[in-house]
Order: structure tokens, then sequence, then C-alpha cells
């Protein structure tokens, strides 16, 4: 005969057929299977039963059932395993036909539907504990399918909190979407393909290469959460995409306020290389927030690069390069304190500048308005080929407080300044393992800082 979905094996709860007041088996007992809530030993009632061979073959079989000396299901005297394709009652009468158990709806207690259960769409609410950890998002978008197809812009307009953007290999304009305005819903995922390759005039990012966001990303709402892609507002996109020429930041976190919990991972930006005007852009911006975890972000060109200016960062790794104003800056003001930030490392400048305009800048501590820049961590600080590796701005006012670099790297830094200054309104500082070679100067520490801890290393080879 044709085969049949098996969905239901003949079998009492305890798989063994015992007398309901001791562990004696049903001996010679009697096995009625029938629809669910009806009496199975009348014929009227009963549903089919099969025999199930070793092979997986299925033979419809009489009832009723035997059971052996052993309490155990016989066909032909051999114990065998008879299923059925449907819920159904079960009566177990014993040798004395006198019934011993009635079950109205055997499914309803057999372990095995446990499997059936959890296989249906609804089976994750029988596991407890699951919203606490695995609550899916509010929406999943890919926006590369109907009703967006491929318009970010349009997708990023109608998003609602929790909402998860999936992006493709390609590149997405969204230019005009954020000037002056900015992202306020709450717990926006965008996730990208990867990022992309640079052009080799530093214009643009590649299409085709990895993932692209043509224009500036604004963001004030907490829960914004961005990887795997490249944000380009480099000098073509600048000059040719938007309706009219405007420079933008890459990527702009602002007012977010505490417990901002950002996230950001495998981030490329592209802000102008090329642009003798040298607009006053930055690639990351961080201020007036506290709460950032951030993977890897890469920042190309611009004024600023990797600009810190709050609270609570807790950083991987950050490469600045063709920076025109500074690499990467912790500054406070008004505004707020830069405090209590950490990354792990932070390269400036590349191996091979060749077909570069500009010689990197380098990194500055900025304490304006008198307000302090305090407990500031970098486990490693790499420069070379670049003008400086960390100084302090011109509008140095406030003191900079409790600041640790693990480790402290500089090669062929040339800038007319020391490679590392520590000024006169430093105080707690640590500097561990150091390496300097081909600079214009190695580390400088003004008498008038305050407990200052450098560790061992060299300097040589330099023009101070």
């Amino acid at each position: 005969m044709s085969d049949i979905t098996a969905n239901a094996v003949v079998s009492m709860p305890s798989q063994l057929f015992t007398m309901p007041r001791s562990f004696k088996a049903v001996a010679n007992g009697k096995i009625y299977i029938g629809q669910i809530d009806t009496d199975p030993v009348n014929p009227a009632n009963q549903v089919q039963v099969y025999l199930e061979n070793e092979n997986g073959t299925h033979v419809p079989v009489p009832q009723p059932i035997n059971i052996n000396a052993g309490g155990f299901p016989v066909y032909n005297g051999q114990i065998a395993k008879f299923v059925t394709v449907q819920g159904h009652s079960m009566a177990v009468y014993d040798a004395n036909n006198a019934q011993q158990f009635y079950f109205p709806n055997v499914l309803k207690y057999d372990p095995d539907q446990l499997e059936y259960r959890l296989s249906q769409p609804d089976g994750y609410l029988l596991v407890g504990g699951l919203a606490e950890h695995y609550s899916l998002p509010v929406k999943f978008v890919v926006v590369d399918n109907a009703p967006y197809n491929g318009d970010l812009k349009a997708a990023l307009t109608a998003a609602t909190s929790g909402s998860v953007f999936w992006l493709g290999k390609k590149t997405y304009n969204i230019t005009g979407l954020y000037g002056v305005n900015r992202n306020t819903v709450e717990n926006i995922t965008i996730v990208g393909a990867g990022m992309p390759q640079l052009s080799s005039d530093k214009r643009y990012l590649m299409d085709g290469t990895g993932t692209i966001i043509q224009g500036t990303i604004k963001n004030q709402a907490k829960g914004f959460k961005i990887f795997n892609l490249g944000i380009d507002v480099g000098d073509y996109v600048s000059q040719n995409v938007y309706p009219s020429v405007t420079y933008e930041d890459g990527l702009q976190h602002y007012g977010a306020g505490s417990n901002a919990n950002l996230e950001i991972n495998n981030v490329k930006l592209l802000n102008t290389v090329t642009d003798p005007s040298k607009p006053g852009t930055h690639s990351l911006l961080l201020e007036q927030l506290s709460g950032v975890k951030l993977g890897y972000v890469e920042c190309i060109g611009g004024f600023h690069g990797f600009t810190v200016k709050c609270q609570g960062l807790q950083g991987g790794i950050a490469h600045c390069y063709g920076q025109y104003g500074d690499a990467f800056i912790f500054k406070s003001d008004s505004g707020g304190a830069c405090a209590d930030n950490y990354m792990e490392r932070i390269a400036v400048g590349l191996y091979d500048n060749s077909g570069w305009p500009d010689v990197t800048m380098g990194g500055i501590y900025d304490a304006h308005d008198n307000v302090t820049i305090d407990r500031i961590g970098i486990g490693e600080l790499i420069v070379q080929n670049a003008s400086w590796g960390l100084i302090p701005s011109d509008a140095n006012t406030g003191f900079i407080t409790n600041v640790s670099i693990g480790r402290y790297s500089a090669f062929n830094v040339y800038g007319n300044y020391y490679s590392l200054t520590i000024d006169n309104k430093c105080v707690g500082w640590t500097i561990g393992e150091h390496r300097i070679s081909n600079a214009s100067g190695g580390i400088r520490v003004h008498p008038d800082s305050v407990e200052i801890n450098i560790g061992t290393g060299s300097s040589k080879g330099n023009t101070k």
C-alpha cells in the first residue's frame, strides 16, 4: 500500500502496558483504538491502526491489538510498533475482558507529542525565558524587497521603534534625509553586507564592493546600532550626489543623553580628502551622550576624524588617516565633559602615504571652557607617517586627568612637534611601554604637570 504519515504511536503514556494497581503486565489483554472521546470497542468508532516495519513501511492491521505475557503489543506473536495517522482514544482490557484503562485522547498525554508541538510556528512559546533573553525585533526590513525596493531613505523615514534594516552589497542614496534634523526613533538597527573599498582617487567608496550609504547619518535617539557598511560623504558625494554642494559629518550621534546604548562596528567613514576648501567635518562624532559600544571603525579624511565628546565609551579599534585637522580628538566643553572613555587601540596614519594629498594630522586633547577631561584609557596608540601623535589644543583651558596609554608607538612623525606632549594641565598620566623613532620629537613633559609616570622604552633618531 502507499505509505502514510505516522503521527501517533499506539502505546500507553507509560509505554509498557501494566495493570493499574501493580507492575504486573496486562498479560493476554487487548487494545482498542478509536476516535477521540469515543468508545473504541465499538467498531463504528475505531480508527485504522498500522504496523510499522523496520524499513519504515506501514501495513494496516485489524483490532483489537493483542498484548503478550510481558505487557507488549504484538502482531502474530511478535512485539511490534503500531501507529495511527491521528489522535485517538484507547481502551485496554485484561484477559478476563475487564477494562483496566480508558484514555479519551492519548496524544494529550503522549511525551512524543512534545516534538510535534515544538515544531509548530508558535512552538517557541512553550520554552520559558525566551521572551526575556531573545525577544524578536518589532520589524525586520529587507530594504531591497517590497515595499521599499532599495529605497533606504523611504525605509528610514517610515521607521518605527525596534526596526532592523538589512542592506545588500550595493549603494543606497539617503542624501538630504538628515541635515539640521536627526533621527529620533529609538532602537533602530542598520546591518550591511560588509565594508566597501575606497576608490584609487580617494573621492568615493566603490559600488559593488560592499554596502554603501551615500549621505550623512545623524542620530539623537537611544539604541541606534549600525554594522558592516560604509558611509560616504566624500568629495564625489558632497559635490555631485547632494542636490547642491554639501559637506556633512559621516556618522553623528548627538544629544542621545545618558544610557544611550549605541553600537557601532565594522563601519568605514569617508569624508572629503581632495577638496581644497578643507571643510570642517567629522568622520564620527559622539557628543552629549553616554553609553557607546564601538567595535572597529575606519575614519578617512575630513577635518576631524574620530571625535569623542561623550562619556562611557567602551571601544575597540579606530583607524584614522587622511585628516587635515586632527585624526582623533578627546574634547570637553560647556556642552559636557569627556570622561570615562576607553579604547583598545587607536591607529593614526598609513604605512604607505603615497597618493594622499596631505600628511595625516595626529590626535588632540582639548579641555575647552575650563571643563576637565577625565579617565581616558587607550590600550595602544600607534602613529605612523603623520604630523604628531597626541598634543594639546591651543584652547586647552581645563585639566586633563587620569589618562592611561598602555603602549605608545610613533614612526616617521614629523610636524615641528614633539610626538606626544603632556602639558601643564595634565594630572595623573601613565604612559607604558613606548617606541619612538624618526620623529620631530619624542615625549615632552611640562614641568608643571603632576603625577606623570612613563614606563620603559626608547626614543631615537629624532630631531628633538
